[in-house]
């Protein structure tokens, strides 16, 4: 760990080295074959559907933390499933809720998600919760990689410039897919987990001390859509902000209750008074380190954005409007379980994992629906 605190004093001193990382290079196995402790993920659309019982992927868990009494864990991927970001209860199945994000039986894994994976376990080694895709669907016929892949390798890449170019120092497993928790109320714990902290960044004004969410989408300039970094105003930043929270008075105890074998960084990241007193005085950037593998030219595929942790106006009301959405979300879910996570018929049953139609129980969708 001495050699962990060396480079990040290094790092904090310095950002004009290149970053240590390098992609992982490409196994050719068999995609349609699961390896829980690998972290290794179907391809096939059939098999996509629905994940093994010990399945890596995975936002939301229940689980007994040790010494504790049973705890529900909250994260930002559940509350974007049920509110949107204007706090608003979406139109969404509480049965698919259920089975999806509680009891996790059942897993929708899309392309993009694949793909997003794919890019990290290039560019980090892995993505959060130690997953990894190595490969991607190939050509049914020929057996060659598709363009997507090939674009995301050459991205990966760039990916060592983009860094050397803005300071950025990537050490895998120790400053990058650090998982964070904190109380929020009750017997609710809040997490996520962190793509990269803490790395310099440096931009017109200078080194700042960074906390790095890496995203790869087909294109940066996107104006439309949930992920339209070419407008990123117009998005849901619940991430961005409930990671500056879980950030400030961090709970170390929790903390390593909850993933022992990270003591030792989280130690060595939050006990250093350095970052503490940056993080106290709100000093720590949000950046997104976006790259685009679908638009060419992909040289120009990449941005930086910072969202910030107060409001232009210097208000709390964005910390205080992602609290607002978890109480909600909280309230939504203690109704529908009242109710017994009833199934609703919509035009999402075509795609959802647990109905019948795509290897589910769930009948619910041959019910006559009248307009």
């Amino acid at each position: 760990m001495s050699s962990y605190l060396d480079k990040l004093k290094k790092n904090l001193s310095g950002a004009n080295h290149a970053p240590e990382t390098s992609p992982v290079e490409l196994p050719h196995g068999d995609l349609n074959a699961i390896d829980p402790e690998l972290g290794q993920y179907p391809v096939t659309e059939k098999e996509a559907f629905k994940s093994p019982e010990k399945a890596v992927l995975e936002e939301v868990n229940t689980l007994i933390v040790p010494d504790t009494d049973k705890r529900f864990f909250l994260s930002q991927t559940l509350i974007k499933a049920i509110t949107d970001k204007s706090g608003d209860i979406k139109n969404v199945c509480p049965r698919f809720i259920y089975e999806s994000y509680i009891q996790k039986k059942y897993r929708e894994v899309t392309k993009p998600m694949m793909e997003g994976i794919f890019g990290e376990t290039q560019v980090l080694g892995g993505g959060a919760k130690g997953q990894k895709v190595t490969d991607l669907q190939r050509h049914k016929r020929t057996g060659e990689k598709l363009q997507a892949q090939k674009n995301i390798e050459e991205q990966a890449i760039r990916f060592k410039k983009w860094c050397t170019e803005k300071g950025i120092n990537v050490i895998p497993g120790y400053n990058t897919q650090i998982p964070i928790a904190k109380r929020f109320q009750n017997r609710v714990i809040i997490r996520t987990e962190i793509d990269l902290f803490p790395t310099p960044f440096i931009d017109k004004d200078g080194i700042k001390l960074a906390v790095m969410d890496i995203k790869f989408t087909a294109d940066v300039n996107s104006r439309f859509g949930d992920y339209c970094w070419g407008a990123p105003e117009f998005m849901d930043h619940i991430q961005a902000d409930m990671t500056y929270w879980l950030l400030k008075d961090f709970d170390m105890e929790l903390n390593i209750k909850l993933n022992p074998e990270k003591e030792e960084i989280y130690r060595a990241i939050f006990e250093n008074e350095t970052i503490r007193k940056m993080i106290d005085e709100e000093q720590i950037f949000f950046i997104y380190f976006v790259i685009g593998y679908r638009k060419e030219p992909l040289d120009e595929q990449v941005k930086f954005i910072h969202r910030n942790y107060r409001e232009p106006n210097g208000s709390l009301f964005r910390q205080n409007e992602w609290q607002e959405r978890a109480r909600k979300t909280l309230a939504q879910l203690s109704f529908w379980k009242s109710q017994n996570w009833p199934p609703l018929t919509d035009s999402h049953c075509d795609k959802c994992p647990v109905s019948q139609r795509n290897g589910g129980y769930c009948d619910k969708f041959q019910e006559l629906k009248t307009i």
